[in-house]
């Protein structure tokens, strides 16, 4: 088996992993074929820019500031070669997002080099929990939600994929559960015994749990740092101790419990939180009343900085919390896009766009005439379009020929097949191909 790899190369080392699709500033480098004498290899890309086949990892740390590109290796399953992707895994640490953790990823371009006549220029068919980059700034799909979901479930991937020339990549993500479900600890929360709970066995229990797991986690409050006695009662005392930062009431229940969700080991209702944000949130609604936009300037504590989660979830009560509500239609088709990562003087600016899938176009760019407005400077005037089709339920995302392109995070592992396979790693783009 013979892998052909061809990358081509921004020649200015950019932040936040943009590739600029012009010609006159690329570096292209030749194909360069890889002989396939064992099982799996590990291509890096040196400080020089030339792609290096890697027996292992002790013969990588001899290669200086190299960049691991990818490992491939033989299907366990089939004869097939895959790519092994990193992103793997349904939980990652959103925090490490801010800091440019998703950059150096494998992204799937939907925008192509249509310059050179080489590329993928096809839509991409979006599902939900789907991570998108348009110029640096990212967005995932939280809410995809279509009225008749079984006529869509109906319809095969590969029938409407064929039709429409989507790219395989889709059906991988769209099984993967979301990569930024975050559960809280025991510890980050406190349920109070009193009138107001709704069952006190199961109040009990959890707080014994919390009791013997308190010296495990890294959130402890000042109670708890005071007695290591796991009795219930005094649990109790050390629970009612523990007032809201912002009522200065130690009752909490299920419904309404008390959480710690930054550094500063501060305790607040989870409906006083809410509350509290939603006087920070500016509501904007386009002229065609179909996107709906939430903007929370200071989505953070505003002590420590940490960045809130949007939602969050305890998992003995299998519950999930959600800091921002939002006006969810009934009647119509819509999706809900979350930005990530964007932070600004260490404040997290938290936006939404929620969108009623009426029109068949929903235009991303920004200029104001856009149906999603985003005023940051590597977002194009016209840069995306949404193209929803209400007959089977499908919406396409199609990149607008913008500067930094429009990208969709891979998760999960790429089969290679006889055809050339394009993505984007950093402002690397790179077009691989298998033979033999």
């Amino acid at each position: 088996m013979e892998l052909f790899v061809k990358m081509k190369l921004w020649k200015n080392q950019i932040e936040d992993g943009l590739f600029i699709y012009k010609n006159d500033n690329i570096k292209e480098f030749k194909n360069q074929c890889f002989n396939f004498d064992r099982k799996d290899c590990l291509l890096i890309k040196t400080i020089d820019n030339e792609i290096i086949n890697v027996k292992d990892y002790r013969e990588l740390n001899l290669k200086k500031d190299a960049q691991i590109l990818f490992r491939i290796r033989k299907s366990l399953k089939s004869n097939n070669y895959e790519i092994i992707n990193p992103i793997i895994k349904h939980k990652i640490n959103i925090s490490e997002c801010s800091n440019n953790y998703l950059n150096d990823k494998i992204w799937y371009p939907v925008k192509s080099l249509r310059n050179n006549n080489e590329g993928n220029d096809q839509n991409y068919s979006l599902n939900i929990n789907d991570i998108i980059k348009l110029g640096k700034r990212k967005y995932i799909v939280n809410n995809l939600h279509f009225v008749h979901e079984e006529e869509k479930e109906n319809i095969k991937d590969d029938i409407y994929n064929k039709d429409n020339n989507i790219s395989y990549i889709s059906s991988i993500n769209k099984n993967s559960k979301s990569i930024f479900n975050f559960d809280i600890k025991a510890n980050q929360y406190k349920i109070v015994n009193n009138k107001n709970s709704i069952n006190n066995e199961k109040i009990n229990e959890i707080n014994e749990q919390q009791s013997k797991n308190s010296n495990e986690n890294e959130f402890k409050s000042i109670s708890e740092s005071e007695s290591d006695n796991d009795n219930n009662n005094d649990n109790k005392s050390e629970n009612e101790s523990i007032k809201c930062n912002f009522c200065l009431n130690s009752y909490s229940d299920i419904d309404n419990p008390l959480i710690c969700l930054c550094n500063c080991h501060i305790y607040s209702h989870y409906e006083c939180l809410k509350k509290y944000l939603s006087l920070k949130l500016i509501i904007i609604e386009n002229n065609k009343k179909t996107v709906t936009t939430y903007i929370c300037q200071k989505f953070n504590c505003d002590l420590c900085f940490r960045p809130y989660h949007l939602r969050f979830r305890i998992p003995e009560f299998d519950k999930t919390y959600e800091l921002i509500d939002l006006s969810l239609p009934e009647e119509t088709d819509f999706m809900c896009l979350e930005s990530l990562d964007y932070i600004k003087d260490n404040q997290n600016i938290k936006i939404l766009h929620m969108i009623r899938l009426i029109d068949k176009e929903i235009t991303i760019g920004r200029q104001d005439y856009n149906d999603i407005i985003d005023s940051d400077i590597s977002i194009s005037r016209e840069h995306a379009v949404l193209r929803y089709n209400n007959n089977n339920g499908t919406l396409f995302l199609e990149d607008k020929n913008s500067k930094y392109g429009t990208l969709v995070l891979v998760r999960g592992n790429i089969k290679i097949k006889e055809e050339k396979t394009f993505f984007q790693i950093g402002n690397t783009y790179i077009s691989i191909e298998l033979k033999g």
